[in-house]
C-alpha cells in the first residue's frame, strides 16, 4: 500500500525523467531511488558510546593506593606457600563477563583487594555493583582457603574512605584448627554452565540445602522460583533485558569489543572475557552473533523495534530451569553488594557440590539498578519505559521482595558438564609484588 502523496511524487518523478529522455538531456541507464526520509531526515537522538578512557593500574598506581593505608605494619604470618594458595583461590572467583577486574597485594602483613576499573567499566556495571558482587565472591573464596590453612581471615570493606578502588583489607591470625570445608574443592571446579536440556525439578534435599545457607544471614536473602508459569514470565522479562542491552550502543560495544572472544588466538592473548565456545551456541547461532557484531545492523533493529529473535535462547533456558534464584538485599550500597557476592559464592559452590549447573542471568537486575538509582541514565525514552514495565512485571512475580534490592539473578538446572571453561589471567599479572610486577 502506498500513500497518495507517494504515488503523486512517483508520477512527478516519472514525468520529469520522461521529459529529459525525450529532450535528449538524459542518456544514463539504471535504477535509482528517491527517499524523502533521507532527503528530509528527522533529527536523530543517538545514545553515546562511552569508550573507556581508563588504563590498567601500574606499579606506581598500586603503590600510591597502598600508601594511603594508615594502619601500622603487622608481622607477616603467611608463608609464600600460604600466599600462593590464597591467591589461587581468590582469582578463581567469578566476575562479570570474566573480566577479572582485580589486583591482589600482600603488603605490610595484610592482604588487599584492589579494583582495576580498566577491566570492568561497562554500561551493565552500574556504579560498579556487579564488580562488587565478584569481589564478594573472591572474599568468600579467601575465607574458605584461609580456614583450610589454619588461619582466620578478618575483612574490612573499603578501609580508606577516599580511595574506593581499595575494596577490602584482610588481616590473618593463626587458628587453633584447620577446617577443610567441602566447598573449598568446589572453588576450582565451579563453572558457568549454559547448556539447556529437559527440565528436572529440584528434590527436597537440594532445595533445603540451598535455603539453609540463608539461615545465618541477617541481610541477604535467597528466593527460589520453581513454578512453570512464573518461570515463563521471568523468561520473557530477563530475555527482554538481555535484548535491550545488546541493542543499546554502549551495551553492544561492551559485549563485542570488550567481552566476547571469537577465536582461540583472542582467548589466549587476553585469558579473560568470554570464549564464544563457552556460550553453548550452535554453528548457526555463532554466525548470528557475528552478524550481530555489525553495529549498523543493530542500530537498524533498534530503530524499527526489532530484535525479538535474540530472546529465544534465554527464554528457553529459563523455562527449562529447575529454578531461578534471586539474591536480594535490604538496602543499596557497595558494602551490601559485596556481602551479596559472598552469599552468592556460597550458593554457587553448594550447587557445584550437588552437581547442579549454574548460570548467572544478571542483565535485568543490573540494568534495573540504572533505572532505579541512576534515573535511567543512558537509556532513551523507549528503553526507560521498557524497564519500568519490566520492573512492574517482576514485582508481580515476586511481590515479597518489592521493597528490597535485587542483587543477583541466576539459573539452576541439571545439565552435563560444559566442554570448555573460561581462562584466568596469570597470577603474576594480578598479584602485586615489588619484584615481579610487570605492569
Amino acid at each position: 500500500p502506498q500513500l497518495a502523496s507517494a504515488v503523486t511524487m512517483g508520477g512527478g518523478v516519472a514525468a520529469e525523467m520522461g521529459r529529459k529522455i525525450l529532450l535528449g538531456q538524459s542518456t544514463i541507464s539504471g535504477r535509482f531511488y528517491i527517499d524523502l526520509d533521507e532527503l528530509v531526515p528527522e533529527p536523530k537522538v543517538e545514545l553515546p558510546i562511552i569508550l573507556s578512557h581508563k588504563a590498567p593500574l601500574t606499579q606506581t598506581d598500586l603503590e600510591s593506593i597502598l600508601a594511603l593505608v594508615q594502619d601500622e605494619k603487622r608481622d607477616d604470618i603467611l608463608s609464600e606457600e600460604d600466599k600462593l594458595c590464597l591467591a589461587e583461590a581468590a582469582v578463581a572467583a567469578p566476575s562479570g563477563g570474566n573480566c577479572q577486574p582485580w589486583r591482589i597485594a600482600f603488603y605490610q602483613g595484610y592482604l588487599y583487594l584492589i579494583h582495576d576499573e580498566y577491566y570492568s567499566e561497562s554500561f551493565l556495571d552500574f556504579e560498579h555493583m556487579g564488580t562488587y558482587i565478584g569481589f564478594g565472591a573472591m572474599i568468600q573464596n579467601i575465607r574458605l582457603q584461609a580456614e583450610a590453612l589454619g588461619l582466620s581471615a578478618m575483612f574490612q570493606y573499603f578501609p580508606v574512605a577516599q580511595e574506593r578502588r581499595l575494596v577490602a583489607q584482610c588481616k590473618f591470625a593463626k587458628s587453633s584448627s584447620r577446617l577443610a570445608d567441602p566447598k573449598l574443592e568446589a572453588i576450582f571446579t565451579r563453572v558457568t554452565n549454559r547448556k539447556i536440556g529437559d527440565r528436572k525439578l529440584l528434590d527436597e534435599s537440594e532445595r533445603r540445602a540451598l535455603l539453609e545457607l540463608g539461615i545465618e544471614e541477617h541481610t541477604a536473602q535467597l528466593h527460589l522460583v520453581e513454578q512453570q508459569e512464573s518461570l515463563i514470565e521471568l523468561g520473557d522479562i530477563l530475555s527482554t533485558a538481555e535484548m535491550n542491552l545488546l541493542l543499546h550502543p554502549q551495551g553492544h560495544h561492551d559485549i563485542f569489543t570488550k567481552e566476547l572472544r571469537f577465536s582461540e588466538a583472542e582467548v589466549l592473548a587476553t585469558k579473560d572475557g568470554l570464549d564464544i565456545d563457552t556460550l553453548n551456541v550452535s554453528k548457526a547461532e555463532k554466525l548470528a552473533l557475528r552478524i550481530a557484531n555489525n553495529r549498523n545492523a543493530m542500530d537498524f533493529l533498534r530503530r524499527i523495534g526489532g530484535g525479538e529473535a535474540f530472546k529465544k535462547t534465554s527464554k528457553k533456558a529459563v523455562s527449562k530451569s529447575s529454578a531461578i534464584g534471586i539474591i536480594s538485599m535490604p538496602f543499596y550500597s557497595a558494602e551490601a553488594f559485596l556481602h551479596a557476592g559472598e552469599f552468592l559464592q556460597k550458593i554457587w559452590l553448594q550447587c557445584t557440590l550437588m552437581n547442579l549447573s549454574f548460570q548467572p542471568m544478571t542483565q535485568f537486575s543490573f540494568l534495573n539498578l540504572r533505572l532505579k538509582h541512576g534515573k535511567g541514565a543512558g537509556f532513551d525514552l523507549v528503553q526507560t519505559e521498557t524497564f519500568k514495565e519490566l520492573a512492574v512485571r517482576f514485582n508481580e512475580v515476586l511481590p515479597q521482595i518489592k521493597q528490597r534490592e535485587i542483587a543477583f539473578i541466576f539459573r539452576i538446572a541439571r545439565e552435563s558438564e560444559p566442554e570448555k571453561r573460561s581462562l584466568r589471567r596469570d597470577l603474576n599479572k594480578i598479584v602485586y609484588s615489588h619484584s615481579n610486577d610487570k605492569n
